[in-house]
C-alpha cells in the first residue's frame, strides 16, 4: 500500500475514532443492547434488500453515462464493480472507487480515461448534486420545525439555502462548460497554485468526457430520473428504519432527519463507522426528541445492516466477477 493510502487510512480510523467517542460516551451498553433487540429479523431483511436495491439503481445510473452503444453484458459488469466497490469502502474509504475501475476494465476492455470519466461523472457531480438537492429539500420543507429546534434558525436556514442554490449552480456550471471553468480559475488567479490548479484541470477533463454521453435532453433526463429515483430509494431505506423502530413520522420530517443522518457519508471513515453513528444519533434526538440510546440504537441497527449487507453483497459480486472476467470485449 502506498504512503498515500497508508495516510489516508490512518486519517479515516482517527475521524472514525472521534466520533466513535462523541456517539458513545457515557453510554449504557446494557441499556443499547436491550434498544437493539427490539429490531425484528423480517425488519432486518426489509432494510438489507432495500439497501442492495438502492445499489442496483447506481449501478444502473453509473452504466448509463457510458457513451453509446452500451452492451446488456457491461451492465452486469458494471453492477458487479459497483457490489464490490461498497464492500472495499467498508474497510478502506474511497478505495472501492479504484477497484470498480480496475473490475470494469477488466471485464468490459473499455478504456481507463473513459471508465475514470464516468467515475468523476457519478461521484462527484451526480453525487454533489444529489446530496445539495435532498439538503436544500429537507431545509426549506422544514423551515418551521427547525426555526422551533434552533434559536435563529431562518437566518441560518436562508444562507444555508442559498448556499446550496450557489453549489448547484456551479456544479451545473462545471459540468455544461468545463471549459469555461478553467478560465474562471485563471481569472481569480488559480493557476498561481499550478499544483491546485491542475488538479481542477485533470478533473475538468474528466468530467468533460463523461458528460459527453449527457449532451441529449433523453440521456440527460434519464440519469436525472435514475438520480432522484435513487435518493427516494435511500429515503424510503431510513423511514423503514423509523418503523422498524416503532418511531411516527411524517415525509419532511423523515426527509430532515435523512439529510442530516447523511452527513456521516462526507467525512472519510471506514463504512460510515462512528460518523454515521454520530449524525443519525444526533437526527434522531433533535428531530424526533428520542433519547440519547434511541437514536443511538438506531444509528447502530442501521449501520450494523447496511454494513453486512453492503459486505456480503459485494463478496458475492467479486465471486461472480472473477467467474465472467473477458466476458465482454468492447473496446473504446
Amino acid at each position: 500500500m502506498k504512503g498515500t493510502n497508508w495516510k489516508t487510512t490512518i486519517i479515516s480510523l482517527i475521524v472514525a475514532s472521534f466520533f466513535l467517542f462523541l456517539a458513545f460516551r457515557d453510554t449504557s451498553f446494557h441499556e443499547l443492547w436491550q434498544a437493539i433487540g427490539s429490531v425484528t429479523w423480517y425488519g432486518a431483511l426489509a432494510l438489507g434488500c432495500g439497501t442492495i436495491f438502492g445499489t442496483i439503481i447506481r449501478g444502473w445510473r453509473w452504466w448509463y453515462t457510458l457513451p453509446t452503444p452500451r452492451l446488456a453484458s457491461e451492465f452486469w459488469s458494471f453492477q458487479r464493480a459497483i457490489g464490490v466497490c461498497y464492500a472495499a469502502n467498508n474497510f478502506v474509504p474511497r478505495s472501492g472507487e479504484i477497484v470498480r475501475i480496475l473490475l470494469t476494465r477488466r471485464e468490459t476492455n473499455r478504456s481507463l480515461p473513459l471508465l475514470s470519466s464516468t467515475l468523476v461523472l457519478d461521484r462527484f457531480l451526480l453525487d454533489l448534486i444529489g446530496f445539495i438537492g435532498v439538503f436544500a429539500l429537507a431545509f426549506l420543507i422544514n423551515a418551521r420545525l427547525i426555526s422551533g429546534l434552533f434559536e435563529e434558525a431562518i437566518q441560518v436556514l436562508m444562507v444555508l439555502l442559498f448556499m446550496c442554490v450557489a453549489a448547484l449552480a456551479g456544479l451545473l456550471f462545471l459540468a455544461f462548460f468545463p471549459e469555461r471553468f478553467l478560465v474562471l480559475l485563471r481569472l481569480v488567479q488559480l493557476h498561481r497554485l499550478p499544483r491546485i490548479f491542475e488538479k481542477f484541470a485533470d478533473m475538468t477533463r474528466e468530467l468533460s468526457l463523461g458528460m459527453s454521453s449527457l449532451k441529449t435532453f433523453r440521456s440527460a433526463s434519464h440519469v436525472l430520473f435514475q438520480t432522484i429515483f435513487m435518493w427516494c430509494i435511500y429515503l424510503l431505506v431510513f423511514r423503514l428504519g423509523l418503523a422498524v423502530f416503532d418511531i411516527p413520522t411524517t415525509l419532511p420530517q423523515a426527509t430532515l432527519a435523512f439529510a442530516i443522518s447523511m452527513l456521516g457519508i462526507v467525512f472519510p471513515s471506514p463504512g460510515g463507522l462512528g460518523t454515521y453513528h454520530f449524525f443519525a444519533q444526533t437526527a434522531l434526538v433533535s428531530v424526533y426528541g428520542q433519547t440519547e440510546i434511541q437514536g443511538l440504537a438506531f444509528a447502530t441497527s442501521m449501520h450494523a445492516i447496511m454494513y453486512v449487507t453492503n459486505t456480503l453483497y459485494g463478496l458475492l459480486c467479486f465471486g461472480f466477477s472473477f467467474k465472467n472476467s473477458g466476458s465482454t470485449s468492447l473496446t473504446s
